[in-house]
């Protein structure tokens, strides 16, 4: 059987890479994980190509029921062209240009490419994040104050 973490990695990687279908197969379970790559994005970065289908065979994951809930989120965010827009340094992450100001974005927002999503501030530099991609903001996945790791999630968005 496997743990809800595994399957969550085993999706991210093939979420980042150019395998467009990825089978794991272990004792009597099995995990498929297929991308459809589109014209679309076929221009665009391999980021941006997402994972669209994730094939479970049941039981297949050893734990309770809220573990089996995490999955079932992890592999409809799969199928529902989100994209990360991630973290490209460690730094303290800020969502509006100072205290007094709205937040760059927020959930439900639409951003276009080259759009400031949130400032990050590194060895007293601040640096503002763009975009990168057109869609809407579904998740902040940082809290504004934090600090963030190099390839951290902060957002995601479903792309246009």
């Amino acid at each position: 059987m496997f743990k809800v973490h595994e399957i969550s990695d085993v999706i991210k990687l093939v979420d980042h890479s150019s395998v467009q279908e990825f089978t794991l197969e272990q004792a009597d379970t099995k995990i498929t994980i297929k991308k459809v790559i589109t014209e679309k994005n076929l221009t665009e970065t391999p980021v941006k190509n997402s994972v669209s289908e994730v094939i479970i065979s049941p039981d297949l994951v050893e734990g309770n029921q809220a573990e089996n809930q995490k999955v079932e989120e992890i592999t409809s965010k799969a199928s529902e062209n989100l994209v990360e827009i991630t973290s490209p340094m460690i730094g303290t992450f800020y969502s509006s240009p100072n205290p007094e100001s709205a937040p760059f974005v927020e959930v439900g927002k639409k951003i276009q490419p080259q759009d400031i999503v949130c400032i990050l501030e590194a060895m007293k530099l601040f640096n503002e994040i763009e975009a990168e991609v057109k869609g809407e903001i579904v998740e902040i996945l940082v809290e504004d104050g934090h600090l963030v790791e190099y390839g951290q999630p902060m957002f995601l968005v479903k792309v246009d």
